[in-house]
């Protein structure tokens, strides 16, 4: 599964969802505050680092109120 940060991006701008919540909604132990961050803002230019997991992409899916398949390719 790979993350679309494109599709990402563009939903959340639509739906006023920040970066700063998207980073929220993804925080796990090693992915914390600046870290998380960073991974929104690597993910918004198509950057695969670090590689968003299953488990990411469907707390980013719901952040912005769509599903897993609309922000991300399966591989």
């Amino acid at each position: 599964m790979k993350l679309r940060g494109d599709r990402l991006k563009q939903l959340a701008q639509e739906r006023g969802v920040s970066a700063e919540q998207l980073a929220a909604s993804i925080e796990r132990v090693g992915l914390k505050g600046a870290r998380a961050r960073g991974a929104i803002n690597n993910w918004f230019e198509g950057r695969d680092h670090p590689r968003a997991k299953a488990s990411d992409i469907a707390r980013l899916a719901n952040a912005v109120g769509a599903q897993p398949k609309d922000i991300a390719r399966f591989t």
